[in-house]
């Protein structure tokens, strides 16, 4: 009997969900068992390394016991929907902060799930399906930019962590709300992150008026070299785009 594409997702499903045994798929299937062992075990490592190459920080700092844990409850309640890669772990940081503060996994602790959002948002700037153009005519902010805000210094935490501080302890540092922007550098096409000082935020208010540094300054009673300056900051890491920069 010819078996349609969703039926054999369904199948495949309630396996991975651990609601029926592989033999009872198989049988279903009309598959020999190792053959279907071997799609199982395939789709399995097709999660763990979407998890981790999302989620590299998140995956270092936690516990290994911890990690695993989280990774079976994960396959079980979010089968990927699809081989893209990204869709196999875009479910992962809501599944972990339905879980913030939970005890049921030891090594859990507040500021996984923010730390789990932040290099999302890395991954999506990375991999947003966005040109950012070599050469513009008028300033503008890079098109894969996001603010985000979050109550720990996810920043601060990352930043240690790429300079060798691995023993940081998890929760993360509690704080207020800080903002942070996250976009892929225009040339050297990787994901960057600042903090959203008060420079790169007079920068965002001038490309958001349509304006320039001098106009803005002079109207806030800024000292307009200040501003100026502000503007060539946020040019020269990527926030900004602009026509006369190198």
């Amino acid at each position: 009997m010819t078996r349609s594409l969703l039926s054999i997702q369904t199948e495949l499903h309630a396996l991975f969900r651990g609601q029926v045994e592989l033999q009872t798929t198989a049988e279903a299937l009309s598959l020999p068992v190792e053959r279907l062992r071997i799609y199982w075990d395939f789709v399995r490592g097709h999660v763990r390394r979407a998890l981790t190459q999302n989620f590299p920080v998140l995956v270092g700092c936690l516990p290994h016991t911890t990690f695993e844990a989280l990774f079976e409850e994960y396959f079980r309640l979010h089968p990927p929907p699809s081989f893209a890669f990204n869709e196999a772990a875009e479910a992962f940081v809501g599944f972990l902060e339905e879980r913030e503060g939970w005890e049921g996994h030891k090594g859990l602790r507040p500021g996984h799930a923010a730390l789990s959002r932040f290099e999302w948002e890395l991954s999506l700037a990375f991999h947003a399906p966005v040109e950012v153009p070599a050469v513009v005519e008028t300033p503008c902010l890079n098109p894969t930019l996001a603010v985000l805000k979050l109550p720990f210094a996810v920043p601060r935490f990352l930043l240690n962590w790429q300079a060798g501080l691995r023993d940081q302890t998890c929760p993360l540092s509690c704080a207020p709300d800080e903002l942070s922007l996250i976009f892929r550098h225009p040339k050297r096409e990787t994901a960057c992150f600042f903090a959203a000082t008060d420079d790169l935020l007079f920068a965002l208010a001038v490309i958001e008026r349509g304006s320039t540094a001098e106009v803005v300054a002079e109207e806030a009673g800024l000292p307009v070299v200040s501003a100026v300056n502000a503007m060539r900051y946020a040019v020269s890491i990527g926030l900004v785009l602009d026509a006369a920069r190198d």
